[in-house]
């Protein structure tokens, strides 16, 4: 799939000519559902049973086809025995191993080694406090692709279902969280985390996810950087070509390198550039498109946007 996102070219009205401006890149990811339904083969199901008490998780099941996220902004999460009919099966769950910490939230992400069609999951807080809680599932470059949530009763059992599925196989990701924060430092427990297996093997797909920047300044005359996370799954290898349109007047883009036949993780450079009389704007929109030049990247379908500007 190519990925694709709005970038948006804010500039602070220019009531001097040469007075500053500045720029917030806003991004908007596009999905590309692509192919055919897959067929369903047996689910797999991780039910946290297998590993001692107390066990850090992070990529114990990642030849099952899943990784857990442990760093950043995500709750890390670890085994916790529990009484007999807590569980949804057998007496271990998976619950935030930072609920001693002083504003801890719950937030598990999971990444999956090859894209899925559907995702499963039980929830519950083991405090007995009710709140809902929430699944969300993104393609490779992180466009949600579908969400369900519930509202677990606080019943002390991990019994709460969620469910999101595709009506293809591109769910790369998924996140399991309370909406609007919850609680402060919840008791969240998960259970019977399952997936699909497609009897057909998922084309490769890749997509890109920007280096955490959501705003930047861009002066007249000067210039901005922002690194593209390249994502890659279900095999891709191939070269990745970058493009720019819809640029504000006296701005230019350029992509480094490009193309690109990075790996997962590699990061290709988006350069802004304004010329020093480039006129200040109000919400100009730049969209960047990756498409892919080789069937082993992707795709061969790049999927796009129409381009938005605001008045200036």
């Amino acid at each position: 799939m190519a990925g694709s996102h709005d970038v948006t070219v804010t500039a602070a009205e220019g009531r001097v000519r040469r007075r500053l401006s500045t720029a917030t890149l806003t991004w908007l990811v596009l999905s590309s559902l692509q192919g055919v339904p897959m067929v369903r083969a047996e689910d797999t199901s991780i039910s946290f049973d297998d590993l001692p008490n107390f066990t850090d998780i992070a990529n114990q099941y990642s030849g099952l086809g899943v990784t857990f996220c442990t760093t950043g902004t995500c709750s890390p999460l670890e085994t916790f025995k529990v009484r007999t009919g807590v569980a949804h099966s057998g007496t271990q769950v998976a619950v935030n191993s930072l609920t001693s910490v002083e504003f801890c939230s719950f937030d598990v992400r999971g990444s999956f080694t090859s894209t899925r069609q559907h995702v499963g999951v039980f929830v519950g807080d083991l405090n007995n406090v009710p709140y809902p809680v929430a699944l969300t599932a993104y393609d490779v470059g992180g466009t949600q692709i579908a969400t369900d949530q519930q509202n677990q009763s606080g019943s002390g059992h991990v019994d709460t279902q969620l469910a999101v599925s595709s009506s293809t196989a591109n769910i790369a990701s998924i996140e399991i969280f309370i909406p609007n924060g919850g609680p402060p430092c919840p008791h969240t427990a998960i259970d019977d985390l399952s997936f699909d297996n497609p009897a057909t093997p998922p084309p490769p797909d890749f997509g890109f996810i920007p280096t955490n920047v959501l705003s930047v300044g861009l002066p007249q005359g000067e210039s901005a950087q922002v690194g593209l996370v390249m994502r890659r799954i279900n095999g891709s290898i191939g070269n990745v070509q970058f493009s720019a349109r819809s640029l504000p007047a006296g701005v230019s883009a350029s992509f480094s390198p490009n193309p690109t036949n990075g790996g997962e993780g590699s990061t290709v450079t988006l350069t802004l550039i304004a010329d020093a009389n480039a006129f200040p704007i109000q919400n100009g929109t730049l969209l960047v498109t990756a498409a892919p030049l080789d069937a082993s990247a992707g795709s061969t379908l790049a999927k796009t946007s129409s381009p938005y500007t605001s008045p200036t």
